[in-house]
């Protein structure tokens, strides 16, 4: 008995955890940039509105 107890315990603890946590989280956005020399990938962020990460004049 003490193990189904322990398995329940177990699978709640992982259902809990492995909920989505977007519906917490406010909207966020990131800007992406490639460059071809050299050959990398950036992130800027985060902004709070898409506005705000197309602004040129914030770079």
């Amino acid at each position: 008995m003490f193990e189904i107890s322990m398995l329940g315990m177990f699978f709640t603890a992982f259902w809990l955890l492995a909920q989505p946590t977007s519906s917490t989280r406010r909207d966020e956005w990131w800007v992406e940039v490639d460059t071809d020399s050299p050959k990398r990938t950036y992130y800027f962020g985060p902004y709070d509105s898409r506005e705000e990460a197309s602004d040129t004049n914030s770079l």
